[in-house]
């Protein structure tokens, strides 16, 4: 019980963090001697965590918690740069195209390619799921899309020998630690 208590507290004082910080934004309402401040908030949603049958499953679920929170800033970079890739080069050619994502995959290896290759198993797949899950597109459609068909089918290939079905895309139901993880860890647009 004190583990919401406390959730609840920390809403409240970033709350009034935020109140703190912007004050001309805010209608003052007086009532007799008392002067209240009148503000409209987006939704706040407070959700406890899910109970479990084992202590097992229990680790399994703040293990992929911490692998999510991991891989989080990549997925969200990932799904920027696919849509950016989709805006800019709508009416290109088929050659300009070509040439603009491999100078932009020149860019993005130097950049990821240290961090992302020591990946665990599960980190990897939670990168996949959080991307696939926020284009709505599995990961083979993407891949075939910027980088060709070839290059898809080799990695789908590649990933098989890793557990990754990347023709599938995500689907809720397949994995219920993995979709208890994922809707914590929302890619905003």
């Amino acid at each position: 019980m004190s583990k919401y208590i406390y959730s609840l507290v920390l809403c409240l004082f970033a709350l009034v963090q935020v109140q703190a910080q912007d004050i001309s934004k805010y209608e003052l309402v007086i009532v007799g001697t008392d002067t209240m401040r009148v503000a409209t908030y987006d939704e706040i949603v407070i959700v406890a965590d899910p109970i479990f049958k084992s202590g097992d499953a229990e680790r399994e679920y703040k293990y992929y918690l911490r692998c999510a929170n991991d891989v989080y800033p990549y997925a969200t970079e990932a799904v920027r740069i696919y849509k950016e890739v989709q805006r800019v080069t709508e009416t290109m050619g088929w050659w300009e195209r070509r040439g603009h994502i491999h100078r932009l995959q020149g860019e993005l290896k130097d950049k990821f390619e240290s961090k992302l290759t020591n990946l665990s198993k599960i980190r990897g797949k939670i990168l996949v799921k959080m991307i696939e899950r926020k284009l709505n597109v599995p990961l083979y459609d993407v891949i075939s899309d910027v980088r060709g068909g070839f290059t898809a089918s080799y990695w789908t290939l590649f990933g098989t020998a890793y557990g990754y079905k990347l023709r599938r895309g995500y689907i809720k139901g397949d994995d219920q630690t993995m979709d208890m993880v994922l809707p914590k860890f929302d890619i905003a647009d």
